[in-house]
């Protein structure tokens, strides 16, 4: 690894077949991009503009920065691809990207590129992750926006149904979960056919010393306010870099 990077540094006629695998050597072994090999992997690219390998340098570059942690700059970078070379290669590594975006990004920074960079073409697996963890982070109308308001399959039917009775729309989640089978189904028809609780007695107070929990609205504009405030850090970074 380390005689390919020095190579790309010093030969400016690398193929770029060489410099796609030195980016993925350098995520899977080091877990990090050299930032002058980025650099040099985007001018080569320009040079390759959109024969098979530029777009094997851009698959590269996005799934190293992916790899890497570095899902912004990942989300831009397919952004770009579908501006200028919507080529079928990129629908798989949004899929991918985003994904890892599910599963490694911490919640404010999932939170906001989920609302802010999804890609347009995005497999139907991977939107339903994105869905999935806004769900869980008690964003149901988010959620609806990724998954579309009607069709699908079944995953996807049973998301639009959790976040329809999230938001406390019974009608709609029955009418999303109608002929679907299996126990998660059936455990969400169960509880959306269950009587609405009555005169539950208030719960205890708790103890003074204890901090009051966030309700769920309070907890959802706290989770917000940190995305914005990553937001605001990334934008001042992208203007360091590029001042």
């Amino acid at each position: 690894l380390a005689r390919l990077e020095a190579l790309a540094r010093s030969d400016a006629r690398l193929p770029p077949e060489a410099m796609a695998l030195l980016l993925r050597l350098s995520a899977e072994l080091r877990g990090t991009l050299a930032e002058d090999l980025l650099t040099l992997s985007t001018a080569l690219r320009a040079e390759h503009g959109g024969s098979p390998a530029g777009r094997e340098l851009l698959l590269a570059e996005i799934r190293a920065l992916s790899a890497t942690g570095r899902h912004a700059e990942a989300l831009a970078r397919l952004a770009e691809g579908e501006q200028s070379d919507p080529f079928p290669g990129l629908a798989a590594a949004a899929g991918e990207v985003v994904q890892a975006l599910v599963r490694d990004a911490p919640d404010p920074v999932f939170l906001t590129l989920a609302l802010e960079s999804l890609p347009a073409r995005l497999p139907e697996a991977a939107a339903n992750a994105v869905a999935r963890r806004l769900l869980a982070m008690g964003f149901p109308p988010e959620a609806l926006a990724v998954i579309g308001p009607e069709g699908g399959s079944a995953a996807r039917r049973l998301l639009r149904a959790e976040a329809l009775a999230a938001l406390g729309d019974r009608a709609g989640a029955e009418a999303a979960l109608a002929g679907l089978v299996g126990p998660e189904a059936a455990a969400l028809q169960e509880r959306l056919q269950a009587p609405e609780p009555a005169g539950r007695s208030s719960p205890p107070s708790p103890p003074e010393a204890e901090a009051p929990a966030l309700s769920p609205l309070a907890a959802r504009r706290a989770l917000l306010d940190e995305a914005e405030a990553e937001r605001s850090r990334a934008l001042a970074l992208l203007a360091q870099r590029n001042g």
